[in-house]
């Protein structure tokens, strides 16, 4: 988690000298869903061009869940990921970060998963890309600053545990429905 971190500041470092269009050049948001699910996801994008923005996004959570019959076992764990891309602003009217966009992407981080009861353990890092197509506000009347997002996203995962090795039956497509709020500058 403090590799991330320290990544996340070195990059808002570096896109911080980047300069785009008058209006909001920064954007940070948070997903209200994730935090009902026991997990944190903040988003952070700095306009680079009028209709292009450079976005992270940083997921934690952790995860515990248990199985009345035993067929999957009791588990828990931790995963940490950090997602990097490129929105495009595609509305002809409109300069980022208002607007529809598509937004390409790589993600990586890792993940540990133990079973409470048993030996199964699963520590592994995850590589993999995706991208996510949405539509964000930004509010200049009511709330000076305000951002809400609304957007859908899907990653393609491989992991790969401490031995170098593709862990094969957890490959997954994962789609993901994003509601966001934030501030804009």
């Amino acid at each position: 988690m403090k590799k991330i971190s320290f990544v996340i500041v070195i990059l808002m470092l570096l896109i911080n000298n980047l300069t785009a269009q008058e209006g909001p050049k920064n954007s940070v948001r948070v997903h209200p869903v994730y935090a009902a699910l026991n997990a944190v996801k903040i988003d952070y994008e700095r306009m680079v061009k009028p209709k292009g923005a450079i976005e992270l996004k940083l997921t934690f959570t952790r995860l515990e869940w248990d199985t009345f019959d035993n067929s999957l076992g009791d588990y828990r764990g931790e995963i940490a990921l950090l997602n990097a891309g490129y929105k495009f602003y595609l509305s002809k009217k409109k300069n980022g970060p208002r607007g529809f966009f598509l937004r390409p992407g790589v993600v990586g981080g890792s993940f540990s998963i133990k079973e409470k009861f048993g030996e199964n353990e699963l520590d592994a890092k995850a590589l993999g890309f995706g991208g996510e197509i949405g539509y964000q506000w930004v509010f200049n009347k009511f709330i000076k600053g305000l951002t809400i997002g609304t957007s859908f996203e899907v990653n393609k995962y491989f992991y790969i545990d401490k031995k170098g090795t593709s862990v094969g039956n957890v490959d997954p497509v994962i789609p993901e429905l994003n509601i966001s709020i934030g501030y804009s500058w």
